[in-house]
Formats: structure tokens, C-alpha cells, sequence
């Protein structure tokens, strides 16, 4: 099997449909191999990161801004997730536009472009995410909007909430599109 990389609604958002090879022991995959990515144009991923979020967690909706906009690689390894990606790219044929996935640890990959805005909430009892970014983490870079606004259309599944202080003082979607 190779890799399959499916385009989604937003402009080069893929589901990646990776190798898995099973046995009695077990499995393995790859879940990055840069040739591959690189074969694509797609870019050179330079961070990982480790979540666990708990049933009703949310992390929602990111992006980084300017010479450390980040592209993601998305990668569930147990439990279940409810993921959102909406576009902010105002040259994008999918600007404003906004998919959902159901992902748990049997699904593709989800490749994020650079200035979408990216965020998720457990489903399950525990997630554990790990991803990828093609960029380093910095502070003064990252930008949300709040995880609530009805302008946006994202329907999470699980309430209440348990939203971080930060997530809950992001500003309105429609604040942020005034200044893309």
C-alpha cells in the first residue's frame, strides 16, 4: 500500500492514508517520510508535540501568523477526537470555509496548511495526539479566535466545555476576518 493523500474542502488540507503493516506482534506505519511530503511541494516538518486531552477538552482555534505560520501534521494515537479546520487565507479558493473530522486512532492523517486555524475536543475519555508543525512554537506568533463563535459553524459535540482561560478570551471570528 502507498500513501494516499486525500484533498478535503479546504484548499490543500489532506487526509493521508499512510502504510500500515500488521502481525501477530502488532503494527507499524510511518507517520512522516519527508520524501514524500517533499514529492508533494508540502513542507519540511521541524517540531513534534504530545497532547492528552480529556473527554470535553477542547484546543481550539489556532494558527500562527507571519514568518512562523505553521503548517500540521496531525496524528491520533488513541481515543477519539473531534477535529475543526477553517481557512483564513484570503487568496485561498476556500476562504472562510471550515471542515470537521471524527478522528480516532484508525484514521488518516490530517495535514493542516499553513493559515488555517486548527483546534480540536476530546471525545473519549482521554485523547492522546501527536503532531507535527513545520515551524517552531512562538508565542508572539500565535493567534485564535474564540472556540464558541456561532459565526464560524462548528458544532462541537461535547457539552460543557472544558476550555482553557486563554481559549475563552480569544476574540470573535468576525473581529479576526476584518484584519486578514
Amino acid at each position: 500500500m502507498n500513501w494516499k493523500f486525500e484533498e478535503t474542502e479546504i484548499e490543500g488540507c489532506y487526509l493521508i492514508s499512510n502504510p500500515i503493516f500488521a502481525d501477530s506482534r502488532g503494527s507499524f506505519s510511518e507517520t512522516y517520510k519527508e520524501s514524500i511530503f517533499e514529492s508533494l511541494g508540502l513542507p519540511k516538518m521541524v517540531q513534534d508535540n504530545h497532547l492528552l486531552t480529556t473527554k470535553g477538552g477542547i484546543r481550539a482555534m489556532h494558527w500562527q501568523e507571519g514568518a512562523f505560520a505553521q503548517a500540521k501534521l496531525i496524528n491520533l494515537v488513541q481515543g477519539e477526537i473531534f477535529d475543526a479546520v477553517y481557512d483564513l487565507r484570503p487568496n485561498s479558493k476556500s476562504f472562510k470555509k471550515l471542515v470537521t473530522f471524527t478522528l480516532d486512532d484508525s484514521s488518516p492523517l490530517l495535514y493542516v496548511p499553513e493559515g488555517c486555524a486548527h483546534g480540536f475536543q476530546g471525545v473519549s475519555n482521554f485523547s492522546i495526539v501527536h503532531y507535527k508543525t513545520n515551524k517552531e512554537y512562538r508565542a508572539d506568533s500565535q493567534r485564535a479566535f474564540h472556540w464558541s463563535d456561532p459565526t464560524s459553524g462548528i458544532d462541537w459535540p461535547i457539552s460543557p466545555a472544558i476550555v482553557s482561560e486563554k481559549d475563552g478570551l480569544a476574540p470573535s471570528l468576525e473581529s479576526i476576518l476584518k484584519n486578514v
